[in-house]
């Protein structure tokens, strides 16, 4: 306790104990919010965590340097705002060394940074301007309670940070903005923009002796940028769902006028060898009735891929029998009649090709050869389309792991105001897709 009272009294400025806590309060909670939304859209570098440790015990010690930085400016008798000068400094240098930790583009480390700093200053105006300086000034001499109080709000208001942006910052990847210097550029006059406004409503630097004026303004710009950041979260998710949904129907439309016209040759082909076979027979050739019979059993093959009146049906199930048949899984299939023109075409075949291959790939999950199966359903009911693939699975194991096709399927069937359904009972998983039909 000795040995730190005297470093305590060795600060330039004799700080006390509490300006000091509050000096490095402004480094942990800033970094501590910056690393929970990094955690949640980008992954740490090699040895992120001990990078992260250093970053931290780094600007722990750097904080301290504030009072001298401080007792220097008093002396020559600088106007108080140029200690903002110290603030946007340390600020900049904690985001810029999050890239040593995390590997994320410079301009979604701005944008986040910006993020994190809202949710550290409403913490900090809270306790320490509304509290601390305004309405209990006592409480600080309560170091203990002051303390815990800070870190209770940290955990409630960045707890409710994370539940607000975790889905859209993890869909992002880390790739949210453009990295171009136009972007990096932009973000950095956002954040410095942000630092300034709120350091001007701060006890430090505000002159108008006003405190309730002051945090009520310093909420209000945390507001409205949390509020601009989380509309520009939802619009930036949902334009890349609308670009990945229009490239997967685009590749599905191609898909399917290729498969059409490759089964329209073969069906051609198909009915000049039945023909070509029925004259042989009719002929009683000697010595062609095995090669006959083998022709006969592929001609049959042939037939039974075609489930329904319905080409893309036809189209799509094809390719996902020879899916399965690639990898030695047999699949059975049960369809009603569905109207040609019911859904659009590359719609209807992107949706079956996406759930016939995540079927795919949870059957092949299967240990025993023998449960190996897919079983598809295409119905129609009260106007709405029901595509399901059940497959066998190991009971009261993880199925449907697959997020990324998962994701698509789910884009899929929304586009046409579906929905979709994953589930499991006993020892088989089922996913579903439901489709409102047009009429």
């Amino acid at each position: 306790m000795a040995a730190g009272t005297d470093m305590i009294a060795a600060l330039p400025g004799s700080a006390t104990g509490l300006e000091i806590f509050e000096e490095l309060r402004f480094v942990w909670e800033y970094l501590a919010a910056a690393a929970l939304l990094l955690a949640t859209q980008a992954s740490a570098r090699d040895r992120g965590l001990l990078r992260g440790a250093v970053v931290l015990v780094a600007f722990s010690l750097l904080s301290l340097g504030y009072f001298p930085f401080k007792d220097a400016l008093t002396a020559l008798d600088a106007p108080r705002l140029v200690f903002v000068c110290w603030y946007l400094g340390i600020s900049f240098a904690m985001t810029f060394s999050l890239l040593w930790v995390f590997d994320i583009s410079m301009p979604d480390l701005l944008w986040t940074s910006a993020t994190a700093y809202v949710a550290q200053h409403v913490v900090y105006v809270l306790i320490h301007e509304s509290l601390a300086l305004w309405l209990l000034p006592a409480l600080p001499s309560h170091f203990l309670a002051y303390v815990l109080l800070s870190v209770g709000c940290c955990a409630v208001i960045y707890g409710a940070m994370y539940r607000l942006l975790a889905k859209p910052l993890r869909l992002g990847a880390g790739r949210l903005l453009g990295d171009t210097p136009h972007g990096a550029l932009s973000q950095t006059v956002v954040l410095a923009m942000l630092f300034t406004s709120t350091f001007g409503f701060q006890h430090l630097f505000q002159m108008s002796g006003s405190r309730a004026t002051a945090v009520w303004m310093d909420l209000l710009v945390c507001g409205m940028l949390l509020g601009i950041q989380y509309t520009s979260y939802l619009a930036i998710i949902a334009s890349r769902k609308a670009q990945l949904t229009e490239s997967m129907l685009t590749d599905a439309s191609a898909h399917w006028e290729l498969s059409q016209a490759l089964l329209s040759r073969l069906g051609s082909f198909m009915h000049d060898v039945w023909h070509i076979v029925l004259g042989v027979k009719v002929a009683k050739v000697p010595g062609l009735k095995g090669y006959l019979d083998r022709v006969e059993k592929q001609l049959g093959d042939y037939r039974s891929t075609f489930f329904s009146s319905n080409d893309v049906l036809n189209s799509a199930l094809a390719t996902a029998r020879l899916l399965c048949e690639s990898r030695g899984i047999p699949m059975t299939a049960s369809v009603d009649k569905l109207e040609a023109d019911s859904m659009p075409a590359a719609d209807l075949y992107a949706l079956l090709d996406e759930l016939a291959r995540l079927a795919v790939e949870q059957a092949s999950q299967m240990n025993d050869a023998t449960r190996r199966a897919v079983d598809l359903k295409i119905t129609e009911r009260a106007g709405m389309l029901l595509a399901s693939c059940s497959v066998a699975c190991h009971k009261g194991a993880k199925v449907w792991e697959d997020e990324l096709g998962l994701r698509r399927l789910t884009l899929l069937a929304e586009k046409s105001g579906g929905t979709v359904q994953a589930f499991s009972e006993a020892d088989v998983a089922t996913l579903m897709a439901v489709i409102p039909l047009a009429r």
